[in-house]
This record gives structure tokens, sequence and C-alpha cells, in this order.
């Protein structure tokens, strides 16, 4: 899923990550550009529209499921 919006948003996400326990050397996701600021209005969009198309097709499957 993460790649899914690293594509989808056109960012590069992953590499070198440092947590309070040290650093990691994570996978890199994405080949354009590193996030900014306005990456997260947008992925919390892009994430809201993916909830509501979830949603809507579990909706459906379950009525013709009934039928």
């Amino acid at each position: 899923m993460e790649a899914a919006f690293a594509g989808a948003l056109e960012i590069r996400l992953g590499g070198r990550t440092v947590y309070p326990h040290g650093a990691e050397e994570r996978p890199v996701l994405g080949v354009d550009r590193t996030p900014d600021a306005g990456d997260l209005t947008r992925g919390v969009e892009l994430s809201q529209v993916v909830g509501m198309a979830a949603a809507a097709l579990t909706a459906a499957v379950a009525l013709l499921a009934r039928r």
C-alpha cells in the first residue's frame, strides 16, 4: 500500500530513517522527489478517496450477495 501511495503521489519514500532506538535503512519506494508538507494533505485526500471507494465496493458486494 505504501508503494502504491508513493507512486500515486509521485514521491520517494524510504531510505535511511532515524528512530529513537537507532537508524534503519529501508527500501526506497518510488523514484520521484522527496515529500514536502503539501504531500501530507494530498496523502490524506488520497486515503479518503480510497476509503470511500472501498466502502462503496464493499456495500455493493454485500447487497449483491443478499440476492
